[in-house]
């Protein structure tokens, strides 16, 4: 019988998942200064983390009202699917790489 495969969502090297989210939508913020300034996002991913709840709720808020809001939730799924990889440890590729491999129908 094979090994069961090991393989998962690996994040980038130095960041925990509060962390590489707070990444993420401060480039988002970066991005879409007009839309995204007045959200309030906490500067430090440590901020981040203990505000998460209120945080990510001013963030939503703010991009809803946006005419672009559809186009900031794309840069924020693009640019994570970029950071995460698909593998272990040792190896590994894009995220987005990964999900864009075809696969043979079930």
């Amino acid at each position: 019988m094979s090994k069961p495969s090991q393989s998962a969502v690996v994040l980038p090297t130095g960041h925990s998942g509060s962390s590489l989210f707070h990444a993420v939508l401060a480039e988002a913020v970066a991005s879409y200064p007009d839309a995204l300034t007045d959200a309030g996002l906490p500067p430090t991913a440590g901020a981040f983390k203990r505000e998460y709840g209120t945080a990510l709720a001013r963030f939503e808020a703010a991009r809803v009202r946006s005419p672009a809001r559809v186009e900031i939730a794309r840069f924020i799924v693009r640019r994570t699917q970029r950071a995460l990889g698909f593998g272990s440890a040792e190896s590994q590729v894009p995220l987005l790489d990964y999900l864009s491999q075809r696969v043979p129908t079930p």
